[in-house]
């Protein structure tokens, strides 16, 4: 419960404070996902080097993608807070 009045002072509203947990917990699974397919492409026969820049590359694109289509559905749909 301290920890929820340390975040509120900081500013972050108690109603995100869930969805940032979430993007935190995402954001770990990521980084182990990277990396377990980092290790699939190497052992397809890509060298290290080019087996992460194809992964960073492809996913910075879809992240891009992403972010990108997530903004234009928020501006068609608007944003909703239940």
């Amino acid at each position: 419960m301290q920890m929820i009045r340390v975040l509120e002072r900081l500013g972050v509203p108690r109603v995100l404070m869930l969805g940032f947990l979430a993007v935190a917990i995402f954001m770990t699974g990521d980084g182990f996902e990277l990396t377990f397919l980092s290790k699939f492409m190497v052992d397809q026969g890509f060298t290290s080097s080019q087996a992460s820049l194809l992964v960073t590359t492809v996913y910075g694109l879809f992240a891009a993608f992403g972010g990108w289509s997530a903004g234009v559905l928020a501006e068609m749909f608007g944003a909703r807070m239940r």
